[in-house]
């Protein structure tokens, strides 16, 4: 209800919708719906403590980051200036370490049976001190295994992207627990 003041013009507020409701009628949406949820499944993995659950967002991730790309296509086909990025994109996803690793990830968790991760082996001590006892063990790194595709093609862990280390990426804080902030 407006105040009844005549000195005051009330407009109505003009809200930029945001996140994908900024996409409702995009050609790309279905894309972004995608994304989003490589986002939050790639969220998942930072601070999971349990193998079996970060397993678990790893698969989701590949599967939602590789859909990104297969509705991209989708829709783009036959527009201006789509095959040209298309054809860079796929020189990347073919070239670049860590995009090349994702693409095999994904293709072999689809279509094998290959494990993606080890299993965490804590190698846990116990040492006594008198009545006490300290427990010690390896930390969960999460490692990655080499991707074998189509029986004869092996992909090892990535170290770079786009030319980067990745533990450069990591000390600058580039690589977040976020895709793409929201």
């Amino acid at each position: 209800m407006k105040p009844q003041n005549p000195n005051v013009r009330y407009e109505p507020v003009n809200r930029e919708p945001q996140g994908l409701e900024a996409l409702a009628n995009h050609p790309l949406r279905f894309a972004a719906r995608e994304f989003s949820r490589a986002n939050n499944a790639y969220k998942e993995l930072v601070g999971i403590p349990a193998f079996r659950e970060y397993e678990r967002s790893w698969r989701t991730f590949l599967h939602h980051i590789e859909r990104v790309w297969n509705k991209t296509q989708a829709i783009s086909k036959g527009r201006p200036h789509w095959q040209k990025i298309e054809s860079e994109t796929t020189f990347l996803r073919k070239n670049d370490p860590l995009l090349l690793y994702i693409t095999h990830a994904r293709n072999s968790d689809e279509h094998s049976i290959s494990e993606l991760l080890n299993e965490w082996r804590p190698d846990v001590k116990a040492i006594t001190h008198g009545k006490q006892i300290k427990l010690t063990w390896t930390e969960w790194d999460r490692p990655l295994l080499p991707i074998t595709s189509r029986g004869n093609y092996t992909v090892q862990p990535p170290t770079t992207h786009l030319g980067v280390s990745i533990q450069t990426l990591k000390g600058k804080g580039q690589l977040s627990p976020e895709l793409w902030p929201n």
